[in-house]
Formats: structure tokens, C-alpha cells, sequence
């Protein structure tokens, strides 16, 4: 798709999103369409736990398990036809620290569709980076030492919190 690879993923959800509207606006589903939101969940659910992943323009951290492709495009899809109106995106641990992707997600979604719990580095994140993420919907932070195998001392994590 002539560059879009260089294109910020949360422009072109934005657009999509954007055109969706439009779509859905102008037209009503046809019967057995697939993406009918489910009549079971109620108005204004959550789905609390999701991840994005995008290995072709994120790729992951070396030394990472393999993993199949979900990107925000997929997460619209799945999430209007769960009948689920916002999200918690995770960091997934495949991309460590960098959580380009999901912050990339959460600008395209906004706070008030998609929250997120990101990773970081204690030592190198200032309270400024803090503060810009909790502006984009970041609302907690994942503690996943399984995975990197650099867990602290219980000490040093007691007086981290």
C-alpha cells in the first residue's frame, strides 16, 4: 500500500474511524452482518484487557516469543462486534518499554474510547513522559518481571510504589 508503512498508525485509524462514522451514519447493517454489536453487552461496556500487536511496523523486542498480527483496525472490528464501546489496551511484552504502538492506539482511539497500562523504565522515564502518557489515557503501568527476568529486589519495588 504505496508507504504506508511510514505513515503514524494512529493517522490512518483516525481516518478509518472518521470514514466509518460517515459509513455508519449513511447506511444501517445488513442482516447477518457480522459486525452488529452483540445485544448482550450493555451500553457503554468495557473489554479490559487487550493487547495490539503489529510486528511488520513494530517490530518486537529480540529474543521475543512469535506472535500473529491484531493492530487497532482489528481491535475496531472485534471491539463493534463484541458490542464494546471502549478498551484497556496492554503493553504487550513482546515490544519491552517501548510502547510506541499502544501510545500511537491510544491517540487514535482518544480517552474517552481506549485507556492503556503501559511498561517503563523507572530509572530513565521523566515525570513530564508521565504526565504526557496520563493525558493520552495511560492509567496504569504493567509489572510483567516474568517475561524480562530482571525482577528488583522486594525492597527496591516496595519503595518504587
Amino acid at each position: 500500500m504505496y508507504g504506508l508503512k511510514n505513515v503514524p498508525s494512529y493517522l490512518l485509524l483516525a481516518h478509518f474511524l472518521f470514514i466509518s462514522q460517515i459509513v455508519a451514519r449513511a447506511t444501517s447493517p445488513p442482516d447477518g452482518c457480522d459486525l452488529k454489536p452483540d445485544s448482550r453487552m450493555p451500553n457503554g461496556s468495557w473489554d479490559s484487557h487487550l493487547h495490539v500487536l503489529d510486528p511488520v511496523r513494530f517490530p518486537p523486542v529480540p529474543g521475543s516469543y512469535e506472535f500473529g498480527t491484531y493492530t487497532a483496525w482489528d481491535a475496531t472490528i472485534e471491539e463493534t462486534r463484541l458490542g464494546c464501546s471502549h478498551m484497556v489496551l496492554i503493553q504487550p511484552s513482546v515490544y519491552g518499554n517501548d510502547n510506541t504502538l499502544l501510545i500511537d492506539t491510544l491517540k487514535a482511539f482518544g480517552p474517552d474510547r481506549a485507556l492503556g497500562v503501559i511498561v517503563f523504565d523507572v530509572a530513565n522515564t521523566s515525570t513530564a513522559q508521565l504526565r504526557e502518557w496520563d493525558d493520552l489515557g495511560v492509567r496504569g503501568v504493567r509489572l510483567n518481571f516474568q517475561s524480562t527476568g530482571d525482577a528488583p529486589p522486594a525492597k527496591e519495588l516496595r519503595d518504587m510504589m
